[in-house]
């Protein structure tokens, strides 16, 4: 049986696609990591946080750090660590949140969302 072959041979007979696919996919995905370390956004955690504020801010939606934490998948630690760094460079803002006083808001600034549009207009021209 050629699925316990090392090498193309056991892509061929597990994979649904062609060599030619996977290889594509894979030269992809090492793109998106040098896109990602480019951006500064190499740690997943730090990622997956950027990938939240930024949804939440185009939907125009109120977003708390515990919701961060929830939607990222985060720990409360590191989701706290990212907002303080970001916070520091001046990339978003935290403060008590004026619909709710128990939570702490998370908004991006003018500079952080500048940011993120840079990111993501390059991701769009190199990988759309």
């Amino acid at each position: 049986m050629a699925s316990g072959l090392p090498g193309p041979a056991g892509w061929r007979d597990q994979g649904r696609h062609t060599l030619d696919s996977y290889g594509t996919a894979l030269e992809r995905l090492e793109k998106l990591e040098q896109w990602a370390r480019d951006h500064a956004l190499g740690d997943p955690a730090a990622r997956a946080a950027w990938l939240v504020i930024a949804r939440a801010d185009l939907e125009g939606e109120l977003l708390t750090a515990a919701e961060l934490v929830r939607r990222s998948g985060v720990t409360r630690y590191l989701a706290n660590r990212f907002l303080r760094r970001a916070a520091a460079q001046g990339l978003v803002e935290t403060g008590v949140a004026k619909y709710n006083a128990k939570h702490t808001g998370v908004c991006l600034t003018s500079a952080g969302r500048q940011y993120l549009i840079g990111a993501l207009d390059d991701f769009i021209t190199d990988h759309m």
